[in-house]
């Protein structure tokens, strides 16, 4: 009498395999909603970058100037600083010497810079080039050439470079007059020239179209031997539709 019965045992993996499947796909799944979430997450720190460095900076500079009409439609991300090449084309037509009554300052005997003060926007002794004929301040503010020297009847012109506000820098001539918008009737500039200080007060502060510049005009022409200084800059801030001119007129010189 057989009273064992004997079994044959076998391993299966069916069921292993299927759970090792499933684990696996389990897995993965989650690992590329994890992907998803970190490309998502890259995507918004990109916008909230952009909003902050690009989109809040330009609809402050547009709100600045919102009641004049562009001359062209700047794209977002070009504008946010000063073009590699920029240079201030419209002082280059020769047809604004015939405004110039007085000799070059090539023919002076002039040191090759002067300084300029600005104490509101916090600008202390930049370097101010004469006779700039680059036309393009990155390394030092321009004196545009034939135009007054300091203490000198008539005016002195000097100009250079802004982007938008939020990357001002004091002391980077590629952003130095970003905040030039700022000054005021009333406010104060100095300029150090010779070993003499010279004190200028804001009269005047007109925006024109590039085309409008003249580096030689005489602001005030009923006053006499009047010293002026005009400071120019692009506007709105961090595009260059229209041009700044910021007048200040000599109150006091010393030492």
């Amino acid at each position: 009498m057989n009273y064992f019965k004997p079994y044959k045992y076998e391993y299966r993996y069916g069921n292993r395999k299927k759970s090792a499947s499933a684990f696996t796909d389990k897995c993965a799944g989650r690992s590329k909603t994890l992907r998803s979430l970190f490309a998502l997450s890259l995507i918004l720190l990109g916008v909230v970058l952009a909003s902050a460095k690009i989109i809040k900076p330009y609809a402050k500079s547009l709100a600045l100037y919102n009641t004049q009409k562009p001359l062209f439609s700047p794209v977002l991300g070009y504008k946010t600083g000063p073009e590699k090449d920029f240079s201030f084309e419209e002082l280059k037509f020769e047809e604004l010497k015939r405004y110039s009554d007085k000799t070059s300052v090539q023919t002076r005997n002039a040191p090759e810079k002067f300084y300029l003060t600005i104490p509101k926007l916090g600008i202390y002794k930049a370097e101010v080039k004469i006779n700039d004929t680059s036309l393009s301040p990155d390394k030092m503010l321009g004196h545009y050439a034939g135009t007054a020297l300091p203490g000198e009847s008539y005016n002195s012109f000097i100009y250079g470079h802004a982007v938008f506000e939020d990357y001002f820098d004091p002391t980077n001539y590629k952003t130095m007059f970003s905040t030039l918008p700022k000054l005021l009737a009333g406010d104060t500039f100095y300029i150090n020239y010779l070993d003499k200080t010279y004190k200028y007060i804001v009269t005047m502060k007109k925006t024109v179209e590039p085309k409008d510049v003249n580096p030689y005009e005489n602001f005030y022409p009923d006053v006499p031997n009047n010293s002026t200084v005009s400071l120019m800059t692009c506007v709105p801030p961090g595009r260059k539709d229209f041009r700044l001119l910021i007048i200040g007129s000599l109150v006091k010189q010393g030492n």
